[in-house]
């Protein structure tokens, strides 16, 4: 009898979670409606795509900025480029690197 109350209070529990889950799935699907307009649904999946992909390209280039500035650690957030300290530690990358600014 155990085990069948377990059970039956774990299907009970999977239901509940199935059921949220599909309620915030039909509430985000009216939010991208509501948020994508007029536009048809292609446009809008190539908008959507532009911004995943920026947002990828701006994740590699934090890697990649921390990579650079691991010895000194410092992190690239933390880098106020405004700064007189920020200028020098980005001037002191680019004479290591051998670029030209």
């Amino acid at each position: 009898m155990l085990v069948y109350t377990l059970l039956r209070h774990h299907f009970l529990a999977v239901l509940a979670q199935n059921g949220q889950k599909k309620k915030l799935e039909t509430q985000l699907w009216n939010i991208a409606d509501s948020l994508r307009g007029k536009m048809n649904a292609d446009e809008f999946r190539d908008y959507c795509l532009g911004f995943i992909f920026y947002k990828y390209l701006s994740e590699r280039q934090h890697l990649y900025a921390n990579e650079i500035l691991a010895e000194d650690r410092i992190d690239f957030l933390e880098l106020d480029e405004s700064s007189d300290q920020g200028q020098e530690q980005i001037r002191s990358e680019w004479d290591e690197t051998g670029l030209s600014h």
